[in-house]
């Protein structure tokens, strides 16, 4: 009895597994779940890279050569053989194709599309092939130039999709799950694979996508079932954080793969991946409301006595900024930040007959922690009530010596401060202006008797990670976004 060729084999070996797909390659009959478990195999197993590109270009040869034989005469082809001896090709090949995952990835590719495009099989595809993933949900989302269709609910194919800003989540149809961070450069390639080229994503990766694969220009960061975060910049630069499971890093020029496990991070450099670490406990718009009210002055922490600072706990040894003030609120002692403003009120001619007061902040991405892991962030502002801390020095401030201390990132000393105002920045913003008005504000400016006000500015509810977002707001040194501004009528 003849055996049925469409009959699976009794595959004992990775790389009998791998002969069996490349020949169901060859003859155009491979599915896409096979072609995913082509690059799974290949991308975990040098050896198997290496069958893999044996095994192409064996069949690329005897392409080339059936089809230069096909017309020529019998004698041509049945030539006699020679009695020269016979020495077995050597295959050569470049080290940096062993290493190359996302290089070896377009020869799949390739090689699908030369095995289908000349076959008559054309029903052997699985229906919705070219489904990619679908745009389950967004927040706050404006995009850019993107070639995919940005609507929640649609289904996406091969192509790019920039988010300037906001979030926004991707479901793959392998399973896994992706929320982008604006802004964000992302190309979606496979069922399987993604290409970061710049910005933040936060992925779960479920059991049935192990495997999933983010590039970005320097590195190829393979899953093996994690929820993971990576942030890069255009030029490759970028850190990974894994929260649970297990992921490898494999760097474009080569060298010894790097896998993490739960709670550890790596950097990627153009230069290569830098050790192994426990995870950093923080990784590296909405409007405020508008009236029709004419303010006939403005102040600025610039002016005068004025000064802008913000105090990070003890312990915390990086993630400072020049010029955007930083705040965060976790269950952790080291990364909090609060910031302290200071308002000259000197100018002020007629500060009794005062009738409206906006306190104005411009928000930027700070670069620091995932936002998918902060949710919606609640501001206070606080007045500082006793005069002898207005004297502060914003070169000498700190942790324990700020105006209105308290321990905890998201109090102040009640018993020398006053809440004036507070406002909510939802989930993914993390750009804009933000302003409070208040009767509050406008009576502790009436009344401060030393013309100084000092403000507080808090994140009340803590994160629940503590790799979450680190929000920031410009000082007094940001090249183009303006200080914190007070304008009165």
């Amino acid at each position: 009895m003849n055996p049925d060729p469409t009959a699976t084999p009794d595959i004992s070996t990775p790389a009998e597994e791998l002969i069996a797909l490349c020949d169901r390659l060859c003859d155009g009959s491979l599915t896409v779940s096979e072609r995913e478990r082509i690059e799974a195999l290949v991308l975990g197993d040098a050896a198997l890279r290496r069958l893999y590109v044996e095994q192409m270009q064996l069949h690329a040869q005897l392409t080339q050569n059936s089809s230069r034989l096909s017309d020529a005469p019998l004698q041509t082809v049945l030539r006699p053989v020679s009695s020269a001896p016979i020495h077995p090709p050597r295959w050569r090949f470049s080290a940096q194709l062993w290493n190359a995952a996302a290089a070896l990835m377009l020869l799949i590719g390739g090689a699908w599309w030369l095995a289908t495009s000349g076959s008559d099989n054309s029903g052997s595809d699985d229906s919705g092939s070219d489904e990619i993933a679908q745009l389950q949900d967004v927040q706050n989302a404006r995009w850019r130039s993107s070639t995919l269709p940005t609507a929640p609910g649609s289904t996406l194919t091969a192509g790019r999709l920039y988010l300037a800003e906001g979030l926004a989540r991707l479901r793959f149809a392998s399973g896994a799950e992706v929320t982008l961070e604006g802004p964000a450069d992302i190309e979606l390639i496979s069922r399987q694979r993604c290409r970061l080229h710049s910005g933040s994503l936060v992925a779960h990766v479920p059991d049935s996508a192990k495997g999933f694969t983010v590039l970005t220009k320097q590195a190829t960061l393979i899953d093996h079932g994690t929820d993971f975060g990576i942030s890069t910049d255009s030029d490759g630069r970028a850190r990974v954080h894994v929260m649970k499971g297990e992921v490898e890093l494999q760097h474009r020029t080569g060298g010894p793969a790097l896998r993490l496990l739960t709670q550890q991070m790596a950097t990627i450099t153009p230069e290569g991946l830098m050790p192994v670490s426990d995870l950093d406990i923080e990784p590296g718009n909405q409007r405020g409301p508008t009236t029709a009210t004419a303010f006939t002055q403005e102040l600025t922490t610039t002016s005068g006595r004025g000064a802008a600072s913000y105090v990070t706990s003890p312990g915390t040894e990086k993630h400072f900024s020049d010029t955007l003030l930083l705040l965060k609120n976790a269950a952790i002692k080291n990364f909090l930040r609060k910031a302290i403003l200071r308002f000259d009120l000197a100018a002020i001619t007629n500060p009794h007959q005062l009738q409206a007061a906006r306190l104005t902040l411009q928000f930027e991405p700070t670069g620091y922690g995932f936002a998918t892991l902060g949710g919606d962030a609640r501001f206070g502002v606080y007045a500082v009530t006793d005069d002898a801390q207005d004297t502060w020095s914003p070169t000498q401030l700190d942790w324990h010596t700020m105006p209105a201390f308290h321990d905890d990132p998201g109090r102040v000393d009640e018993r020398t401060a006053v809440k004036v105002g507070e406002f909510v920045m939802p989930l993914g913003v993390l750009s804009g202006p933000m302003s409070i008005e208040s009767p509050a504000l406008i009576e502790r400016i009436r009344s401060d008797p030393n013309r100084q006000l000092t403000l507080i500015i808090v994140r009340e509810n803590p994160l629940a990670v503590s790799s979450g977002i680190v929000h920031g707001f410009a000082g007094n040194h940001h090249p183009t976004l303006p200080p914190p501004t007070l304008r009165l009528r």
